[in-house]
């Protein structure tokens, strides 16, 4: 079973499978990015989900 973490690339942010063996660091610099948060989302979903609230948040920063 999977987890997943959010990462940030050149390009934008992005969610990633954590496999049991593996750390998110490891996986974001494998992907050539870096962690977001150190928190890790049981389901693609919730990931999902905390990533378009970020992505919410950042437009409204930028509107002000």
């Amino acid at each position: 079973m999977s987890n997943f973490a959010i990462i940030e690339l050149e390009d934008g942010l992005m969610v990633v499978p954590i496999r049991a063996n593996e750390q998110a660091e490891e996986v974001a610099t494998r992907e050539g990015g870096t962690l977001v948060v150190d928190s890790l989302y049981s389901t693609y979903e919730e990931a999902c989900d905390a990533l378009a609230e970020m992505e919410g948040l950042e437009e409204e920063d930028e509107r002000y």
